[in-house]
């Protein structure tokens, strides 16, 4: 059983898995494949350049770049030194970017490209906080600033340190209480805050979604939604955990391609993204000849039915078993052209499905499973999945965490996933927990035979 720490994790992986595919990345001259050794070599050369560039443990570390091999190579090198990760979604502005280094206090700060390079270095020397920067991608030789370089040079730099048994002293006195990251959000209350989360409360979320969802290391995941969300970050990290290999999709508008070309066997996404996928399918059976067209319609027609029967807790007769399977079979080999042939299953998070996209998918043997979560829960309260799901709702309560409804609708949540707080912001912290540690959600929702029906967010 893995130590509650992310990064004695990831090196008991790497000594696990060792030469097989751990991340996978588009470039120029198509994917190319990062094996588990070079990840560890990368992950420890990167720790042993952060002691030297002077990190302590607990400085804030932040990542402000699209998704990447490198996002996770410095997430899990923070990790190690014992710092704390800070994720600044990559599309924010000069303006939010700097509110983020300055509410976090950011002592060094990693960014993908020269464009947010220019962004960091436009406040660079008016902070009173920000002493390094390092870009993925790009900067050799441009850099007037001495300690700001490449992600390139700053590995090398660590490959040449001595400071790897500095690493291991970090290494060897981790908690699980030690802060993991920082995540900054609208919040509960309005204003952004700084949710900390440890490495306890992730962990926690690898072992109950990995109780859920029998991965292995054949299994491909596309990383599509951004990492400096809660969601993907909590997914990817199920990933890595179970040797699968983690596709980064570095652009949202390449994802369609992306996926034919990895062929992903699942990932993450939210409702819009779904909602296009069943537009795309609809639109491409209407241009298919009319015997096939009215075969698409006998097969949505039985994926209504299916869906009665389960909502009505009735056992599928025979005949409706057999209809099924026939079903699955028209439905999949659709859908396979748009997502690829090796996909089992998809996760949604966010407001609910529409009824006839679950219903296409259930059918199609192709599962999208629904859950619910919020930053301050490390992402994921409850979820559908393989064997106990419902139509409309977003699942049942992950192992140790707790669901109930106030007086007023309110969902409220409690269990090991729970935050630890807000970063500096003290009496709106105590504010989001009741007497008894539940959880204000801010959200409405029901509670149906256990499984949680989201109903939207909490009005004034």
């Amino acid at each position: 059983m893995d130590r509650e720490h992310l990064a004695l994790m990831i090196f008991n992986r790497i000594d696990k898995f060792g030469g097989r595919t751990a991340m996978r990345h588009r470039t120029a001259s198509g994917w190319r494949d990062i094996t588990w050794y070079a990840l560890g070599e990368q992950i420890m050369s990167l720790a042993k350049a952060l002691i030297d560039a002077g990190i302590n443990e607990g400085d804030r570390i932040g990542i402000y770049a699209p998704n990447c091999p490198e996002w996770h190579l410095a997430d899990f090198a923070i990790a190690a030194v014992g710092a704390v990760s800070v994720p600044v979604f990559s599309a924010f502005d000069t303006t939010k970017l700097e509110d983020i280094v300055n509410r976090a206090g950011i002592k060094l700060l990693f960014v993908g490209d020269e464009e947010r390079y220019d962004r960091a270095m436009s406040f660079y020397l008016s902070s009173n906080y920000l002493q390094r920067v390092i870009v993925f991608d790009g900067l050799s030789g441009r850099s007037t600033v001495p300690q700001n370089q490449s992600l390139a040079d700053f590995l090398e730099m660590g490959r040449k340190s001595k400071r790897e048994k500095d690493v291991r002293a970090r290494l060897s006195h981790a908690s699980p209480d030690d802060y993991a990251s920082i995540i900054y959000t609208p919040g509960i209350t309005g204003e952004p805050k700084g949710v900390i989360l440890t490495h306890a409360t992730f962990l926690h979320q690898i072992r109950s979604l990995a109780s859920l969802f029998p991965l292995t290391e054949n299994d491909t995941s596309l990383c599509y939604l951004p990492l400096s969300r809660a969601f993907e970050r909590t997914w990817s990290y199920f990933i890595l955990s179970r040797g699968a290999v983690n596709c980064y999709c570095d652009d949202h508008r390449k994802a369609w391609e992306y996926m034919l070309e990895v062929e992903p066997t699942c990932m993450t996404a939210p409702p819009s993204f779904y909602q296009k996928l069943y537009t795309s399918i609809l639109e491409s059976m209407a241009l298919d000849p009319a015997y096939r067209q009215a075969l698409y319609r006998w097969a949505i027609e039985t994926a209504r039915v299916l869906a009665i029967y389960k909502l009505e807790m009735r056992p599928y007769t025979r005949g409706l078993r057999l209809r099924h399977r026939f079903t699955a079979l028209i439905l999949k080999a659709k859908i396979m052209k748009f997502v690829g042939r090796r996909v089992r299953f998809l996760v949604s998070g966010g407001v609910a499905l529409p009824r006839e996209i679950e219903e296409l998918f259930y059918a199609a043997g192709v599962q999208i499973y629904q859950g619910y979560g919020l930053t301050e829960s490390a992402s994921i309260v409850t979820i559908n999945s393989p064997g106990n799901f419902m139509f409309g709702t977003a699942g049942v309560p992950l192992d140790q965490c707790e669901i109930k409804i106030s007086e007023q609708g309110e969902i409220l949540a409690r269990g090991p996933n729970m935050m630890a707080g807000y970063y500096k912001v003290r009496g709106d912290a105590i504010d989001a927990f009741d007497e008894e540690r539940w959880l204000r959600t801010g959200d409405l929702g029901v509670i149906e035979n256990g499984f949680l029906r989201f109903l939207g967010r909490k009005t004034a």
